[in-house]
């Protein structure tokens, strides 16, 4: 079953408090932007380097294994907002939480990548263009960046 506006706001919510208590116990003082800040969702100070990190938060809810981004015009347009690392969480069947911490220099190629790979899977039907194609990544894309909570510094 399709998850309603509400559910798929409370899903990304859980995430983004998840997020937030995995880089408290890295030693991190995390801030949600509460959707205030443009792609940001986390503003994390680590309180080591004494350095502020970016990060944008994306979360499968238990049913998906792909996340919609949006669209966008070009691949141009894919590599001029994603320019912040992005960490992905999958919330399981039992309620837990697992996480893939995408470098920000990866952040495009993955989305582009995803896009690549629909475009070239045999179908009957012609395929939209890219502008009207809605982005996506996939839970499969994602295994090489899980629990790599060191992508975040690169």
């Amino acid at each position: 079953m399709a998850e309603t506006g509400l559910e798929k706001n409370l899903t990304g919510v859980a995430g983004e408090y998840a997020v937030c208590s995995q880089l408290a116990l890295r030693s991190m003082h995390p801030v949600m932007t509460l959707k205030n800040f443009q792609s940001v969702d986390i503003i994390a100070f680590d309180i080591k380097q004494w350095k502020s990190y970016y990060i944008q938060v994306k979360t499968f809810g238990k049913n998906s294994e792909k996340i919609n981004i949006g669209k966008f015009d070009n691949e141009h347009a894919v590599r001029e907002k994603f320019k912040i690392p992005m960490v992905v969480v999958k919330i399981t069947e039992d309620d837990k939480f697992r996480f893939f911490i995408i470098p920000k220099d990866k952040v495009a190629d993955i989305i582009l990548d995803g896009y690549r790979t629909f475009v070239d899977k045999p179908r009957s039907g012609q395929v939209k263009g890219f502008s009207e194609q809605p982005q996506t990544i996939s839970l499969d894309q994602l295994s090489a960046y899980e629990g790599k909570w060191d992508n975040i510094y690169i």
